[in-house]
Protein backbone atom coordinates (compact mmCIF):
# COMPACT_ATOMS: atom_id res chain seq x y z
CA UNK A 1 0.00 0.00 0.00
CA UNK A 2 1.65 3.37 -0.95
CA UNK A 3 2.21 5.98 1.41
CA UNK A 4 -0.02 8.43 0.15
CA UNK A 5 -3.05 5.65 0.73
CA UNK A 6 -2.08 5.33 4.06
CA UNK A 7 -2.04 9.05 4.85
CA UNK A 8 -5.70 9.28 3.46
CA UNK A 9 -6.72 6.20 5.31
CA UNK A 10 -5.96 7.50 8.41
CA UNK A 11 -6.48 10.71 7.94
CA UNK A 12 -10.70 9.66 7.13
CA UNK A 13 -10.04 7.23 10.51
CA UNK A 14 -8.92 10.26 12.35
CA UNK A 15 -12.09 12.86 11.06
CA UNK A 16 -14.33 9.99 11.79
CA UNK A 17 -12.75 9.22 15.56
CA UNK A 18 -12.84 13.22 16.26
CA UNK A 19 -16.37 14.07 15.44
CA UNK A 20 -17.76 10.86 16.65
CA UNK A 21 -20.14 8.46 14.73
CA UNK A 22 -24.12 9.12 14.86
CA UNK A 23 -27.47 7.36 13.09
CA UNK A 24 -27.99 9.61 9.67
CA UNK A 25 -30.20 8.83 6.80
CA UNK A 26 -30.00 5.82 4.60
CA UNK A 27 -27.29 6.32 2.16
CA UNK A 28 -24.84 4.93 -0.06
CA UNK A 29 -23.71 1.07 0.70
CA UNK A 30 -21.68 1.67 4.20
CA UNK A 31 -20.77 5.31 4.53
CA UNK A 32 -23.28 6.01 7.09
CA UNK A 33 -20.78 6.08 9.42
CA UNK A 34 -18.30 8.69 7.59
CA UNK A 35 -20.77 10.69 6.84
CA UNK A 36 -21.99 10.81 10.43
CA UNK A 37 -18.48 11.75 10.85
CA UNK A 38 -18.85 14.47 7.95
CA UNK A 39 -22.34 15.91 9.11
CA UNK A 40 -21.27 15.97 12.64
CA UNK A 41 -17.92 17.95 11.43
CA UNK A 42 -19.84 20.30 9.74
CA UNK A 43 -21.91 21.24 12.76
CA UNK A 44 -19.39 22.10 15.61
CA UNK A 45 -16.32 23.77 15.58
CA UNK A 46 -12.86 22.39 14.57
CA UNK A 47 -9.44 23.12 13.94
CA UNK A 48 -6.94 21.50 12.08
CA UNK A 49 -3.30 21.84 10.91
CA UNK A 50 -1.55 19.97 7.54
CA UNK A 51 1.95 20.12 7.03
CA UNK A 52 3.69 19.18 4.37
CA UNK A 53 7.06 17.80 4.14
CA UNK A 54 9.66 16.39 1.69
CA UNK A 55 11.75 13.80 3.81
CA UNK A 56 12.85 16.09 6.92
CA UNK A 57 11.72 19.41 4.98
CA UNK A 58 9.21 21.54 6.28
CA UNK A 59 7.81 23.18 2.36
CA UNK A 60 4.65 24.59 3.51
CA UNK A 61 1.54 24.80 6.28
CA UNK A 62 -1.69 24.95 6.43
CA UNK A 63 -4.48 25.93 9.42
CA UNK A 64 -8.08 25.87 9.00
CA UNK A 65 -10.54 26.69 11.70
CA UNK A 66 -14.24 25.98 10.88
CA UNK A 67 -17.11 27.26 12.84
CA UNK A 68 -20.80 26.82 11.32
CA UNK A 69 -21.19 30.14 9.63
CA UNK A 70 -17.49 30.58 8.88
CA UNK A 71 -14.17 28.93 7.97
CA UNK A 72 -10.73 30.42 8.15
CA UNK A 73 -7.85 29.46 6.93
CA UNK A 74 -3.98 30.64 6.31
CA UNK A 75 -1.09 29.33 4.72
CA UNK A 76 2.41 29.25 6.63
CA UNK A 77 2.36 32.50 8.46
CA UNK A 78 0.12 34.76 6.01
CA UNK A 79 -2.78 36.76 6.94
CA UNK A 80 -5.99 34.82 8.25
CA UNK A 81 -8.94 34.73 5.71
CA UNK A 82 -12.27 34.37 6.41
CA UNK A 83 -15.38 32.82 4.21
CA UNK A 84 -18.64 33.37 5.30
CA UNK A 85 -19.92 29.59 5.00
CA UNK A 86 -23.74 28.18 5.86
CA UNK A 87 -24.00 24.90 7.56
CA UNK A 88 -27.29 24.20 6.39
CA UNK A 89 -26.78 24.11 2.83
CA UNK A 90 -23.29 22.55 3.80
CA UNK A 91 -24.90 19.14 5.23
CA UNK A 92 -27.45 18.99 2.09
CA UNK A 93 -24.30 19.47 0.16
CA UNK A 94 -22.33 16.53 1.88
CA UNK A 95 -25.62 13.86 1.65
CA UNK A 96 -25.77 14.98 -2.15
CA UNK A 97 -21.72 14.12 -2.58
CA UNK A 98 -22.08 10.91 -0.87
CA UNK A 99 -25.43 9.27 -2.38
CA UNK A 100 -23.05 7.87 -5.41
CA UNK A 101 -20.35 6.61 -3.10
CA UNK A 102 -19.94 2.72 -1.68
CA UNK A 103 -17.57 2.37 1.37
CA UNK A 104 -17.00 -1.19 2.86
CA UNK A 105 -14.99 -1.78 6.15
CA UNK A 106 -11.06 -1.94 5.95
CA UNK A 107 -10.04 -2.84 9.29
CA UNK A 108 -8.73 -0.55 12.59
CA UNK A 109 -5.81 1.37 13.43
CA UNK A 110 -5.14 3.14 16.31
CA UNK A 111 -4.81 7.08 15.94
CA UNK A 112 -3.51 8.72 19.86
CA UNK A 113 -4.19 5.85 21.54
CA UNK A 114 -7.74 5.63 19.89
CA UNK A 115 -9.09 2.52 17.97
CA UNK A 116 -10.81 4.27 14.94
CA UNK A 117 -12.55 1.95 11.55
CA UNK A 118 -11.04 2.47 8.67
CA UNK A 119 -13.68 3.05 5.66
CA UNK A 120 -12.47 2.69 2.48
CA UNK A 121 -15.24 4.45 -0.42
CA UNK A 122 -14.97 4.36 -3.77
CA UNK A 123 -17.00 6.97 -6.41
CA UNK A 124 -20.07 4.83 -8.70
CA UNK A 125 -20.14 6.39 -12.15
Amino acid sequence: MSKDRRSFRLWLAAAAAMFGLCSTPALADGCEPLVAALLKGNSVPWHSTVTLMMQTTVKDKAEVVSLPDAIYSRSGKGEWKKKPRDAAAAAVQIAKDWERKTCRADGTETIGGVPADIIVYRVST
